[in-house]
């Protein structure tokens, strides 16, 4: 269920951004991962360039990986395509990575940043390019020796800052001029050669805002170790609070019992100060939802009940990701609450009759309401991400 939503809520990024004909073949490569382009063009009724040139942008921006499998004639490898999940709900937060770099760094590292955001992955020399193009058509002179040293400056800063990491395995699509246009299929040359090119990388990124929207973190504090430290101490305080809001107070006592040893439901009832039947109420309401995870250790073979020894204990990696699941489907839910409402105000600001207006002002309140807390759960997903990875 979980996966479904995250998939439905990427699915929508990629038509936001992409369009619709994108969104058919991200969901086609969801559905069933490891297809081959002449799958891909067949399930979504497209031709075989058409389906090619969206791949290729999905690869760019990296909403889906491709992987080689095996041979064909004359020495040509089949390539098969899945999702990225990851990658593709990060885009949510790509304005947040471009506020983060204007005021951070200097002006030559946004447009770095916001070109390889708008364009996808690219070589260093495209970057520079499409960041140099971009400077003049916002009415700069052409630029001198100390303005392309000063991108070349920028572009290393970022990349010794990790905000952009190398992305093999993508094939540049020739944006500088006089190169030719590459065009995109499921077979690839054996002895071709992939250049390096770079992406923007939303771990390293995502550290860093946590560094901006928590006050508490202090200057000597600003590396990646201690960044992470004081992420898992925020991510305890939001579990313990969502315990105590959902669960109650006891609960939470539990919970917290549970994290440092393993016990039994009687040890738990004793140290807890619950009486036995409250404590196994909450310990199978902790049970349902995730919170806690029961060991069974058997005395004889045959696993009888009475010989059997339930041991209840706390997993601080499974608790982190049950909460980002939640949060994520939480998230999921305001966005399509957010796309209803959206197209229910556009509807109510047709009519010119003032009877409208009151309706008007409620459609702007609760869409108001929603853009915060969806801003907020973002802010929020900042402390889970990447919780079980790392």
């Amino acid at each position: 269920m979980s996966v479904r939503k995250d998939v439905h809520f990427a699915t929508q990024l990629i038509e936001e951004d992409f369009g619709l004909a994108a969104r058919k073949v991200f969901e086609v490569v969801s559905r069933r991962e490891n297809l081959t382009l002449d799958d891909i063009a067949r399930s979504v009724s497209f031709t075989k360039r058409r389906c090619g040139l969206i791949l290729y942008t999905l690869l760019k921006h990296g909403c889906t990986t491709a992987r080689h499998i095996g041979y064909r004639q004359r020495a040509q490898r089949i390539v098969t395509y899945s999702i990225d999940l990851n990658q593709t709900m990060c885009r949510r937060r790509y304005p947040r990575y471009l506020i983060f770099t204007k005021f951070k760094y200097s002006h030559q590292h946004f447009l770095i940043i916001l070109s390889v955001i708008l364009h996808g992955a690219m070589s260093r020399d495209e970057i520079l390019f499409v960041a140099n193009n971009g400077r003049r058509n916002r009415g700069a002179v052409k630029l001198d020796v100390v303005d392309n040293t000063a991108f070349l400056a920028a572009f290393d800063e970022l990349v010794n800052a990790g905000l952009l990491q190398q992305a093999p395995g993508v094939k540049s699509d020739s944006i500088l001029p006089h190169d030719a246009q590459l065009h995109h299929t499921d077979q690839i040359s054996e002895g071709t050669q992939v250049p390096t090119i770079w992406r923007v990388c939303p771990c390293t990124f995502d550290d860093s805002l946590y560094t901006v929207i928590t006050p508490e973190i202090p200057m000597q504090m600003d590396k990646l170790v201690g960044v992470r430290a004081i992420r898992r101490s925020s991510r305890r305080k939001h579990v313990e609070a969502v315990i105590r809001a959902r669960l109650g107070v006891q609960a939470l006592r539990i919970y917290r019992m549970l994290g440092q040893t393993q016990l039994e439901q009687k040890q738990v009832a004793d140290l807890s100060m619950v009486p036995v039947k409250d404590t196994r109420d909450i310990l199978y309401k902790l049970l349902k939802f995730g919170y806690v995870q029961m060991q069974e250790i058997a005395r004889t073979n045959d696993h009888a009940p009475s010989r059997t020894n339930y041991l209840w204990r706390v997993d601080c990696t499974v608790v982190d990701a049950v909460v980002k699941r939640e949060l994520t489907q939480t998230l999921t839910n305001i966005h399509l609450r957010l796309l209803s409402q959206l197209q229910l105000h556009c509807r109510m600001i047709q009519p010119s009759d003032s009877r409208h207006c009151r309706k008007e002002e409620v459609s702007r309140d609760v869409l108001d309401i929603l853009e915060l807390g969806a801003l907020r759960l973002d802010e929020l997903l900042l402390v889970f991400n990447y919780a079980v990875e790392r």
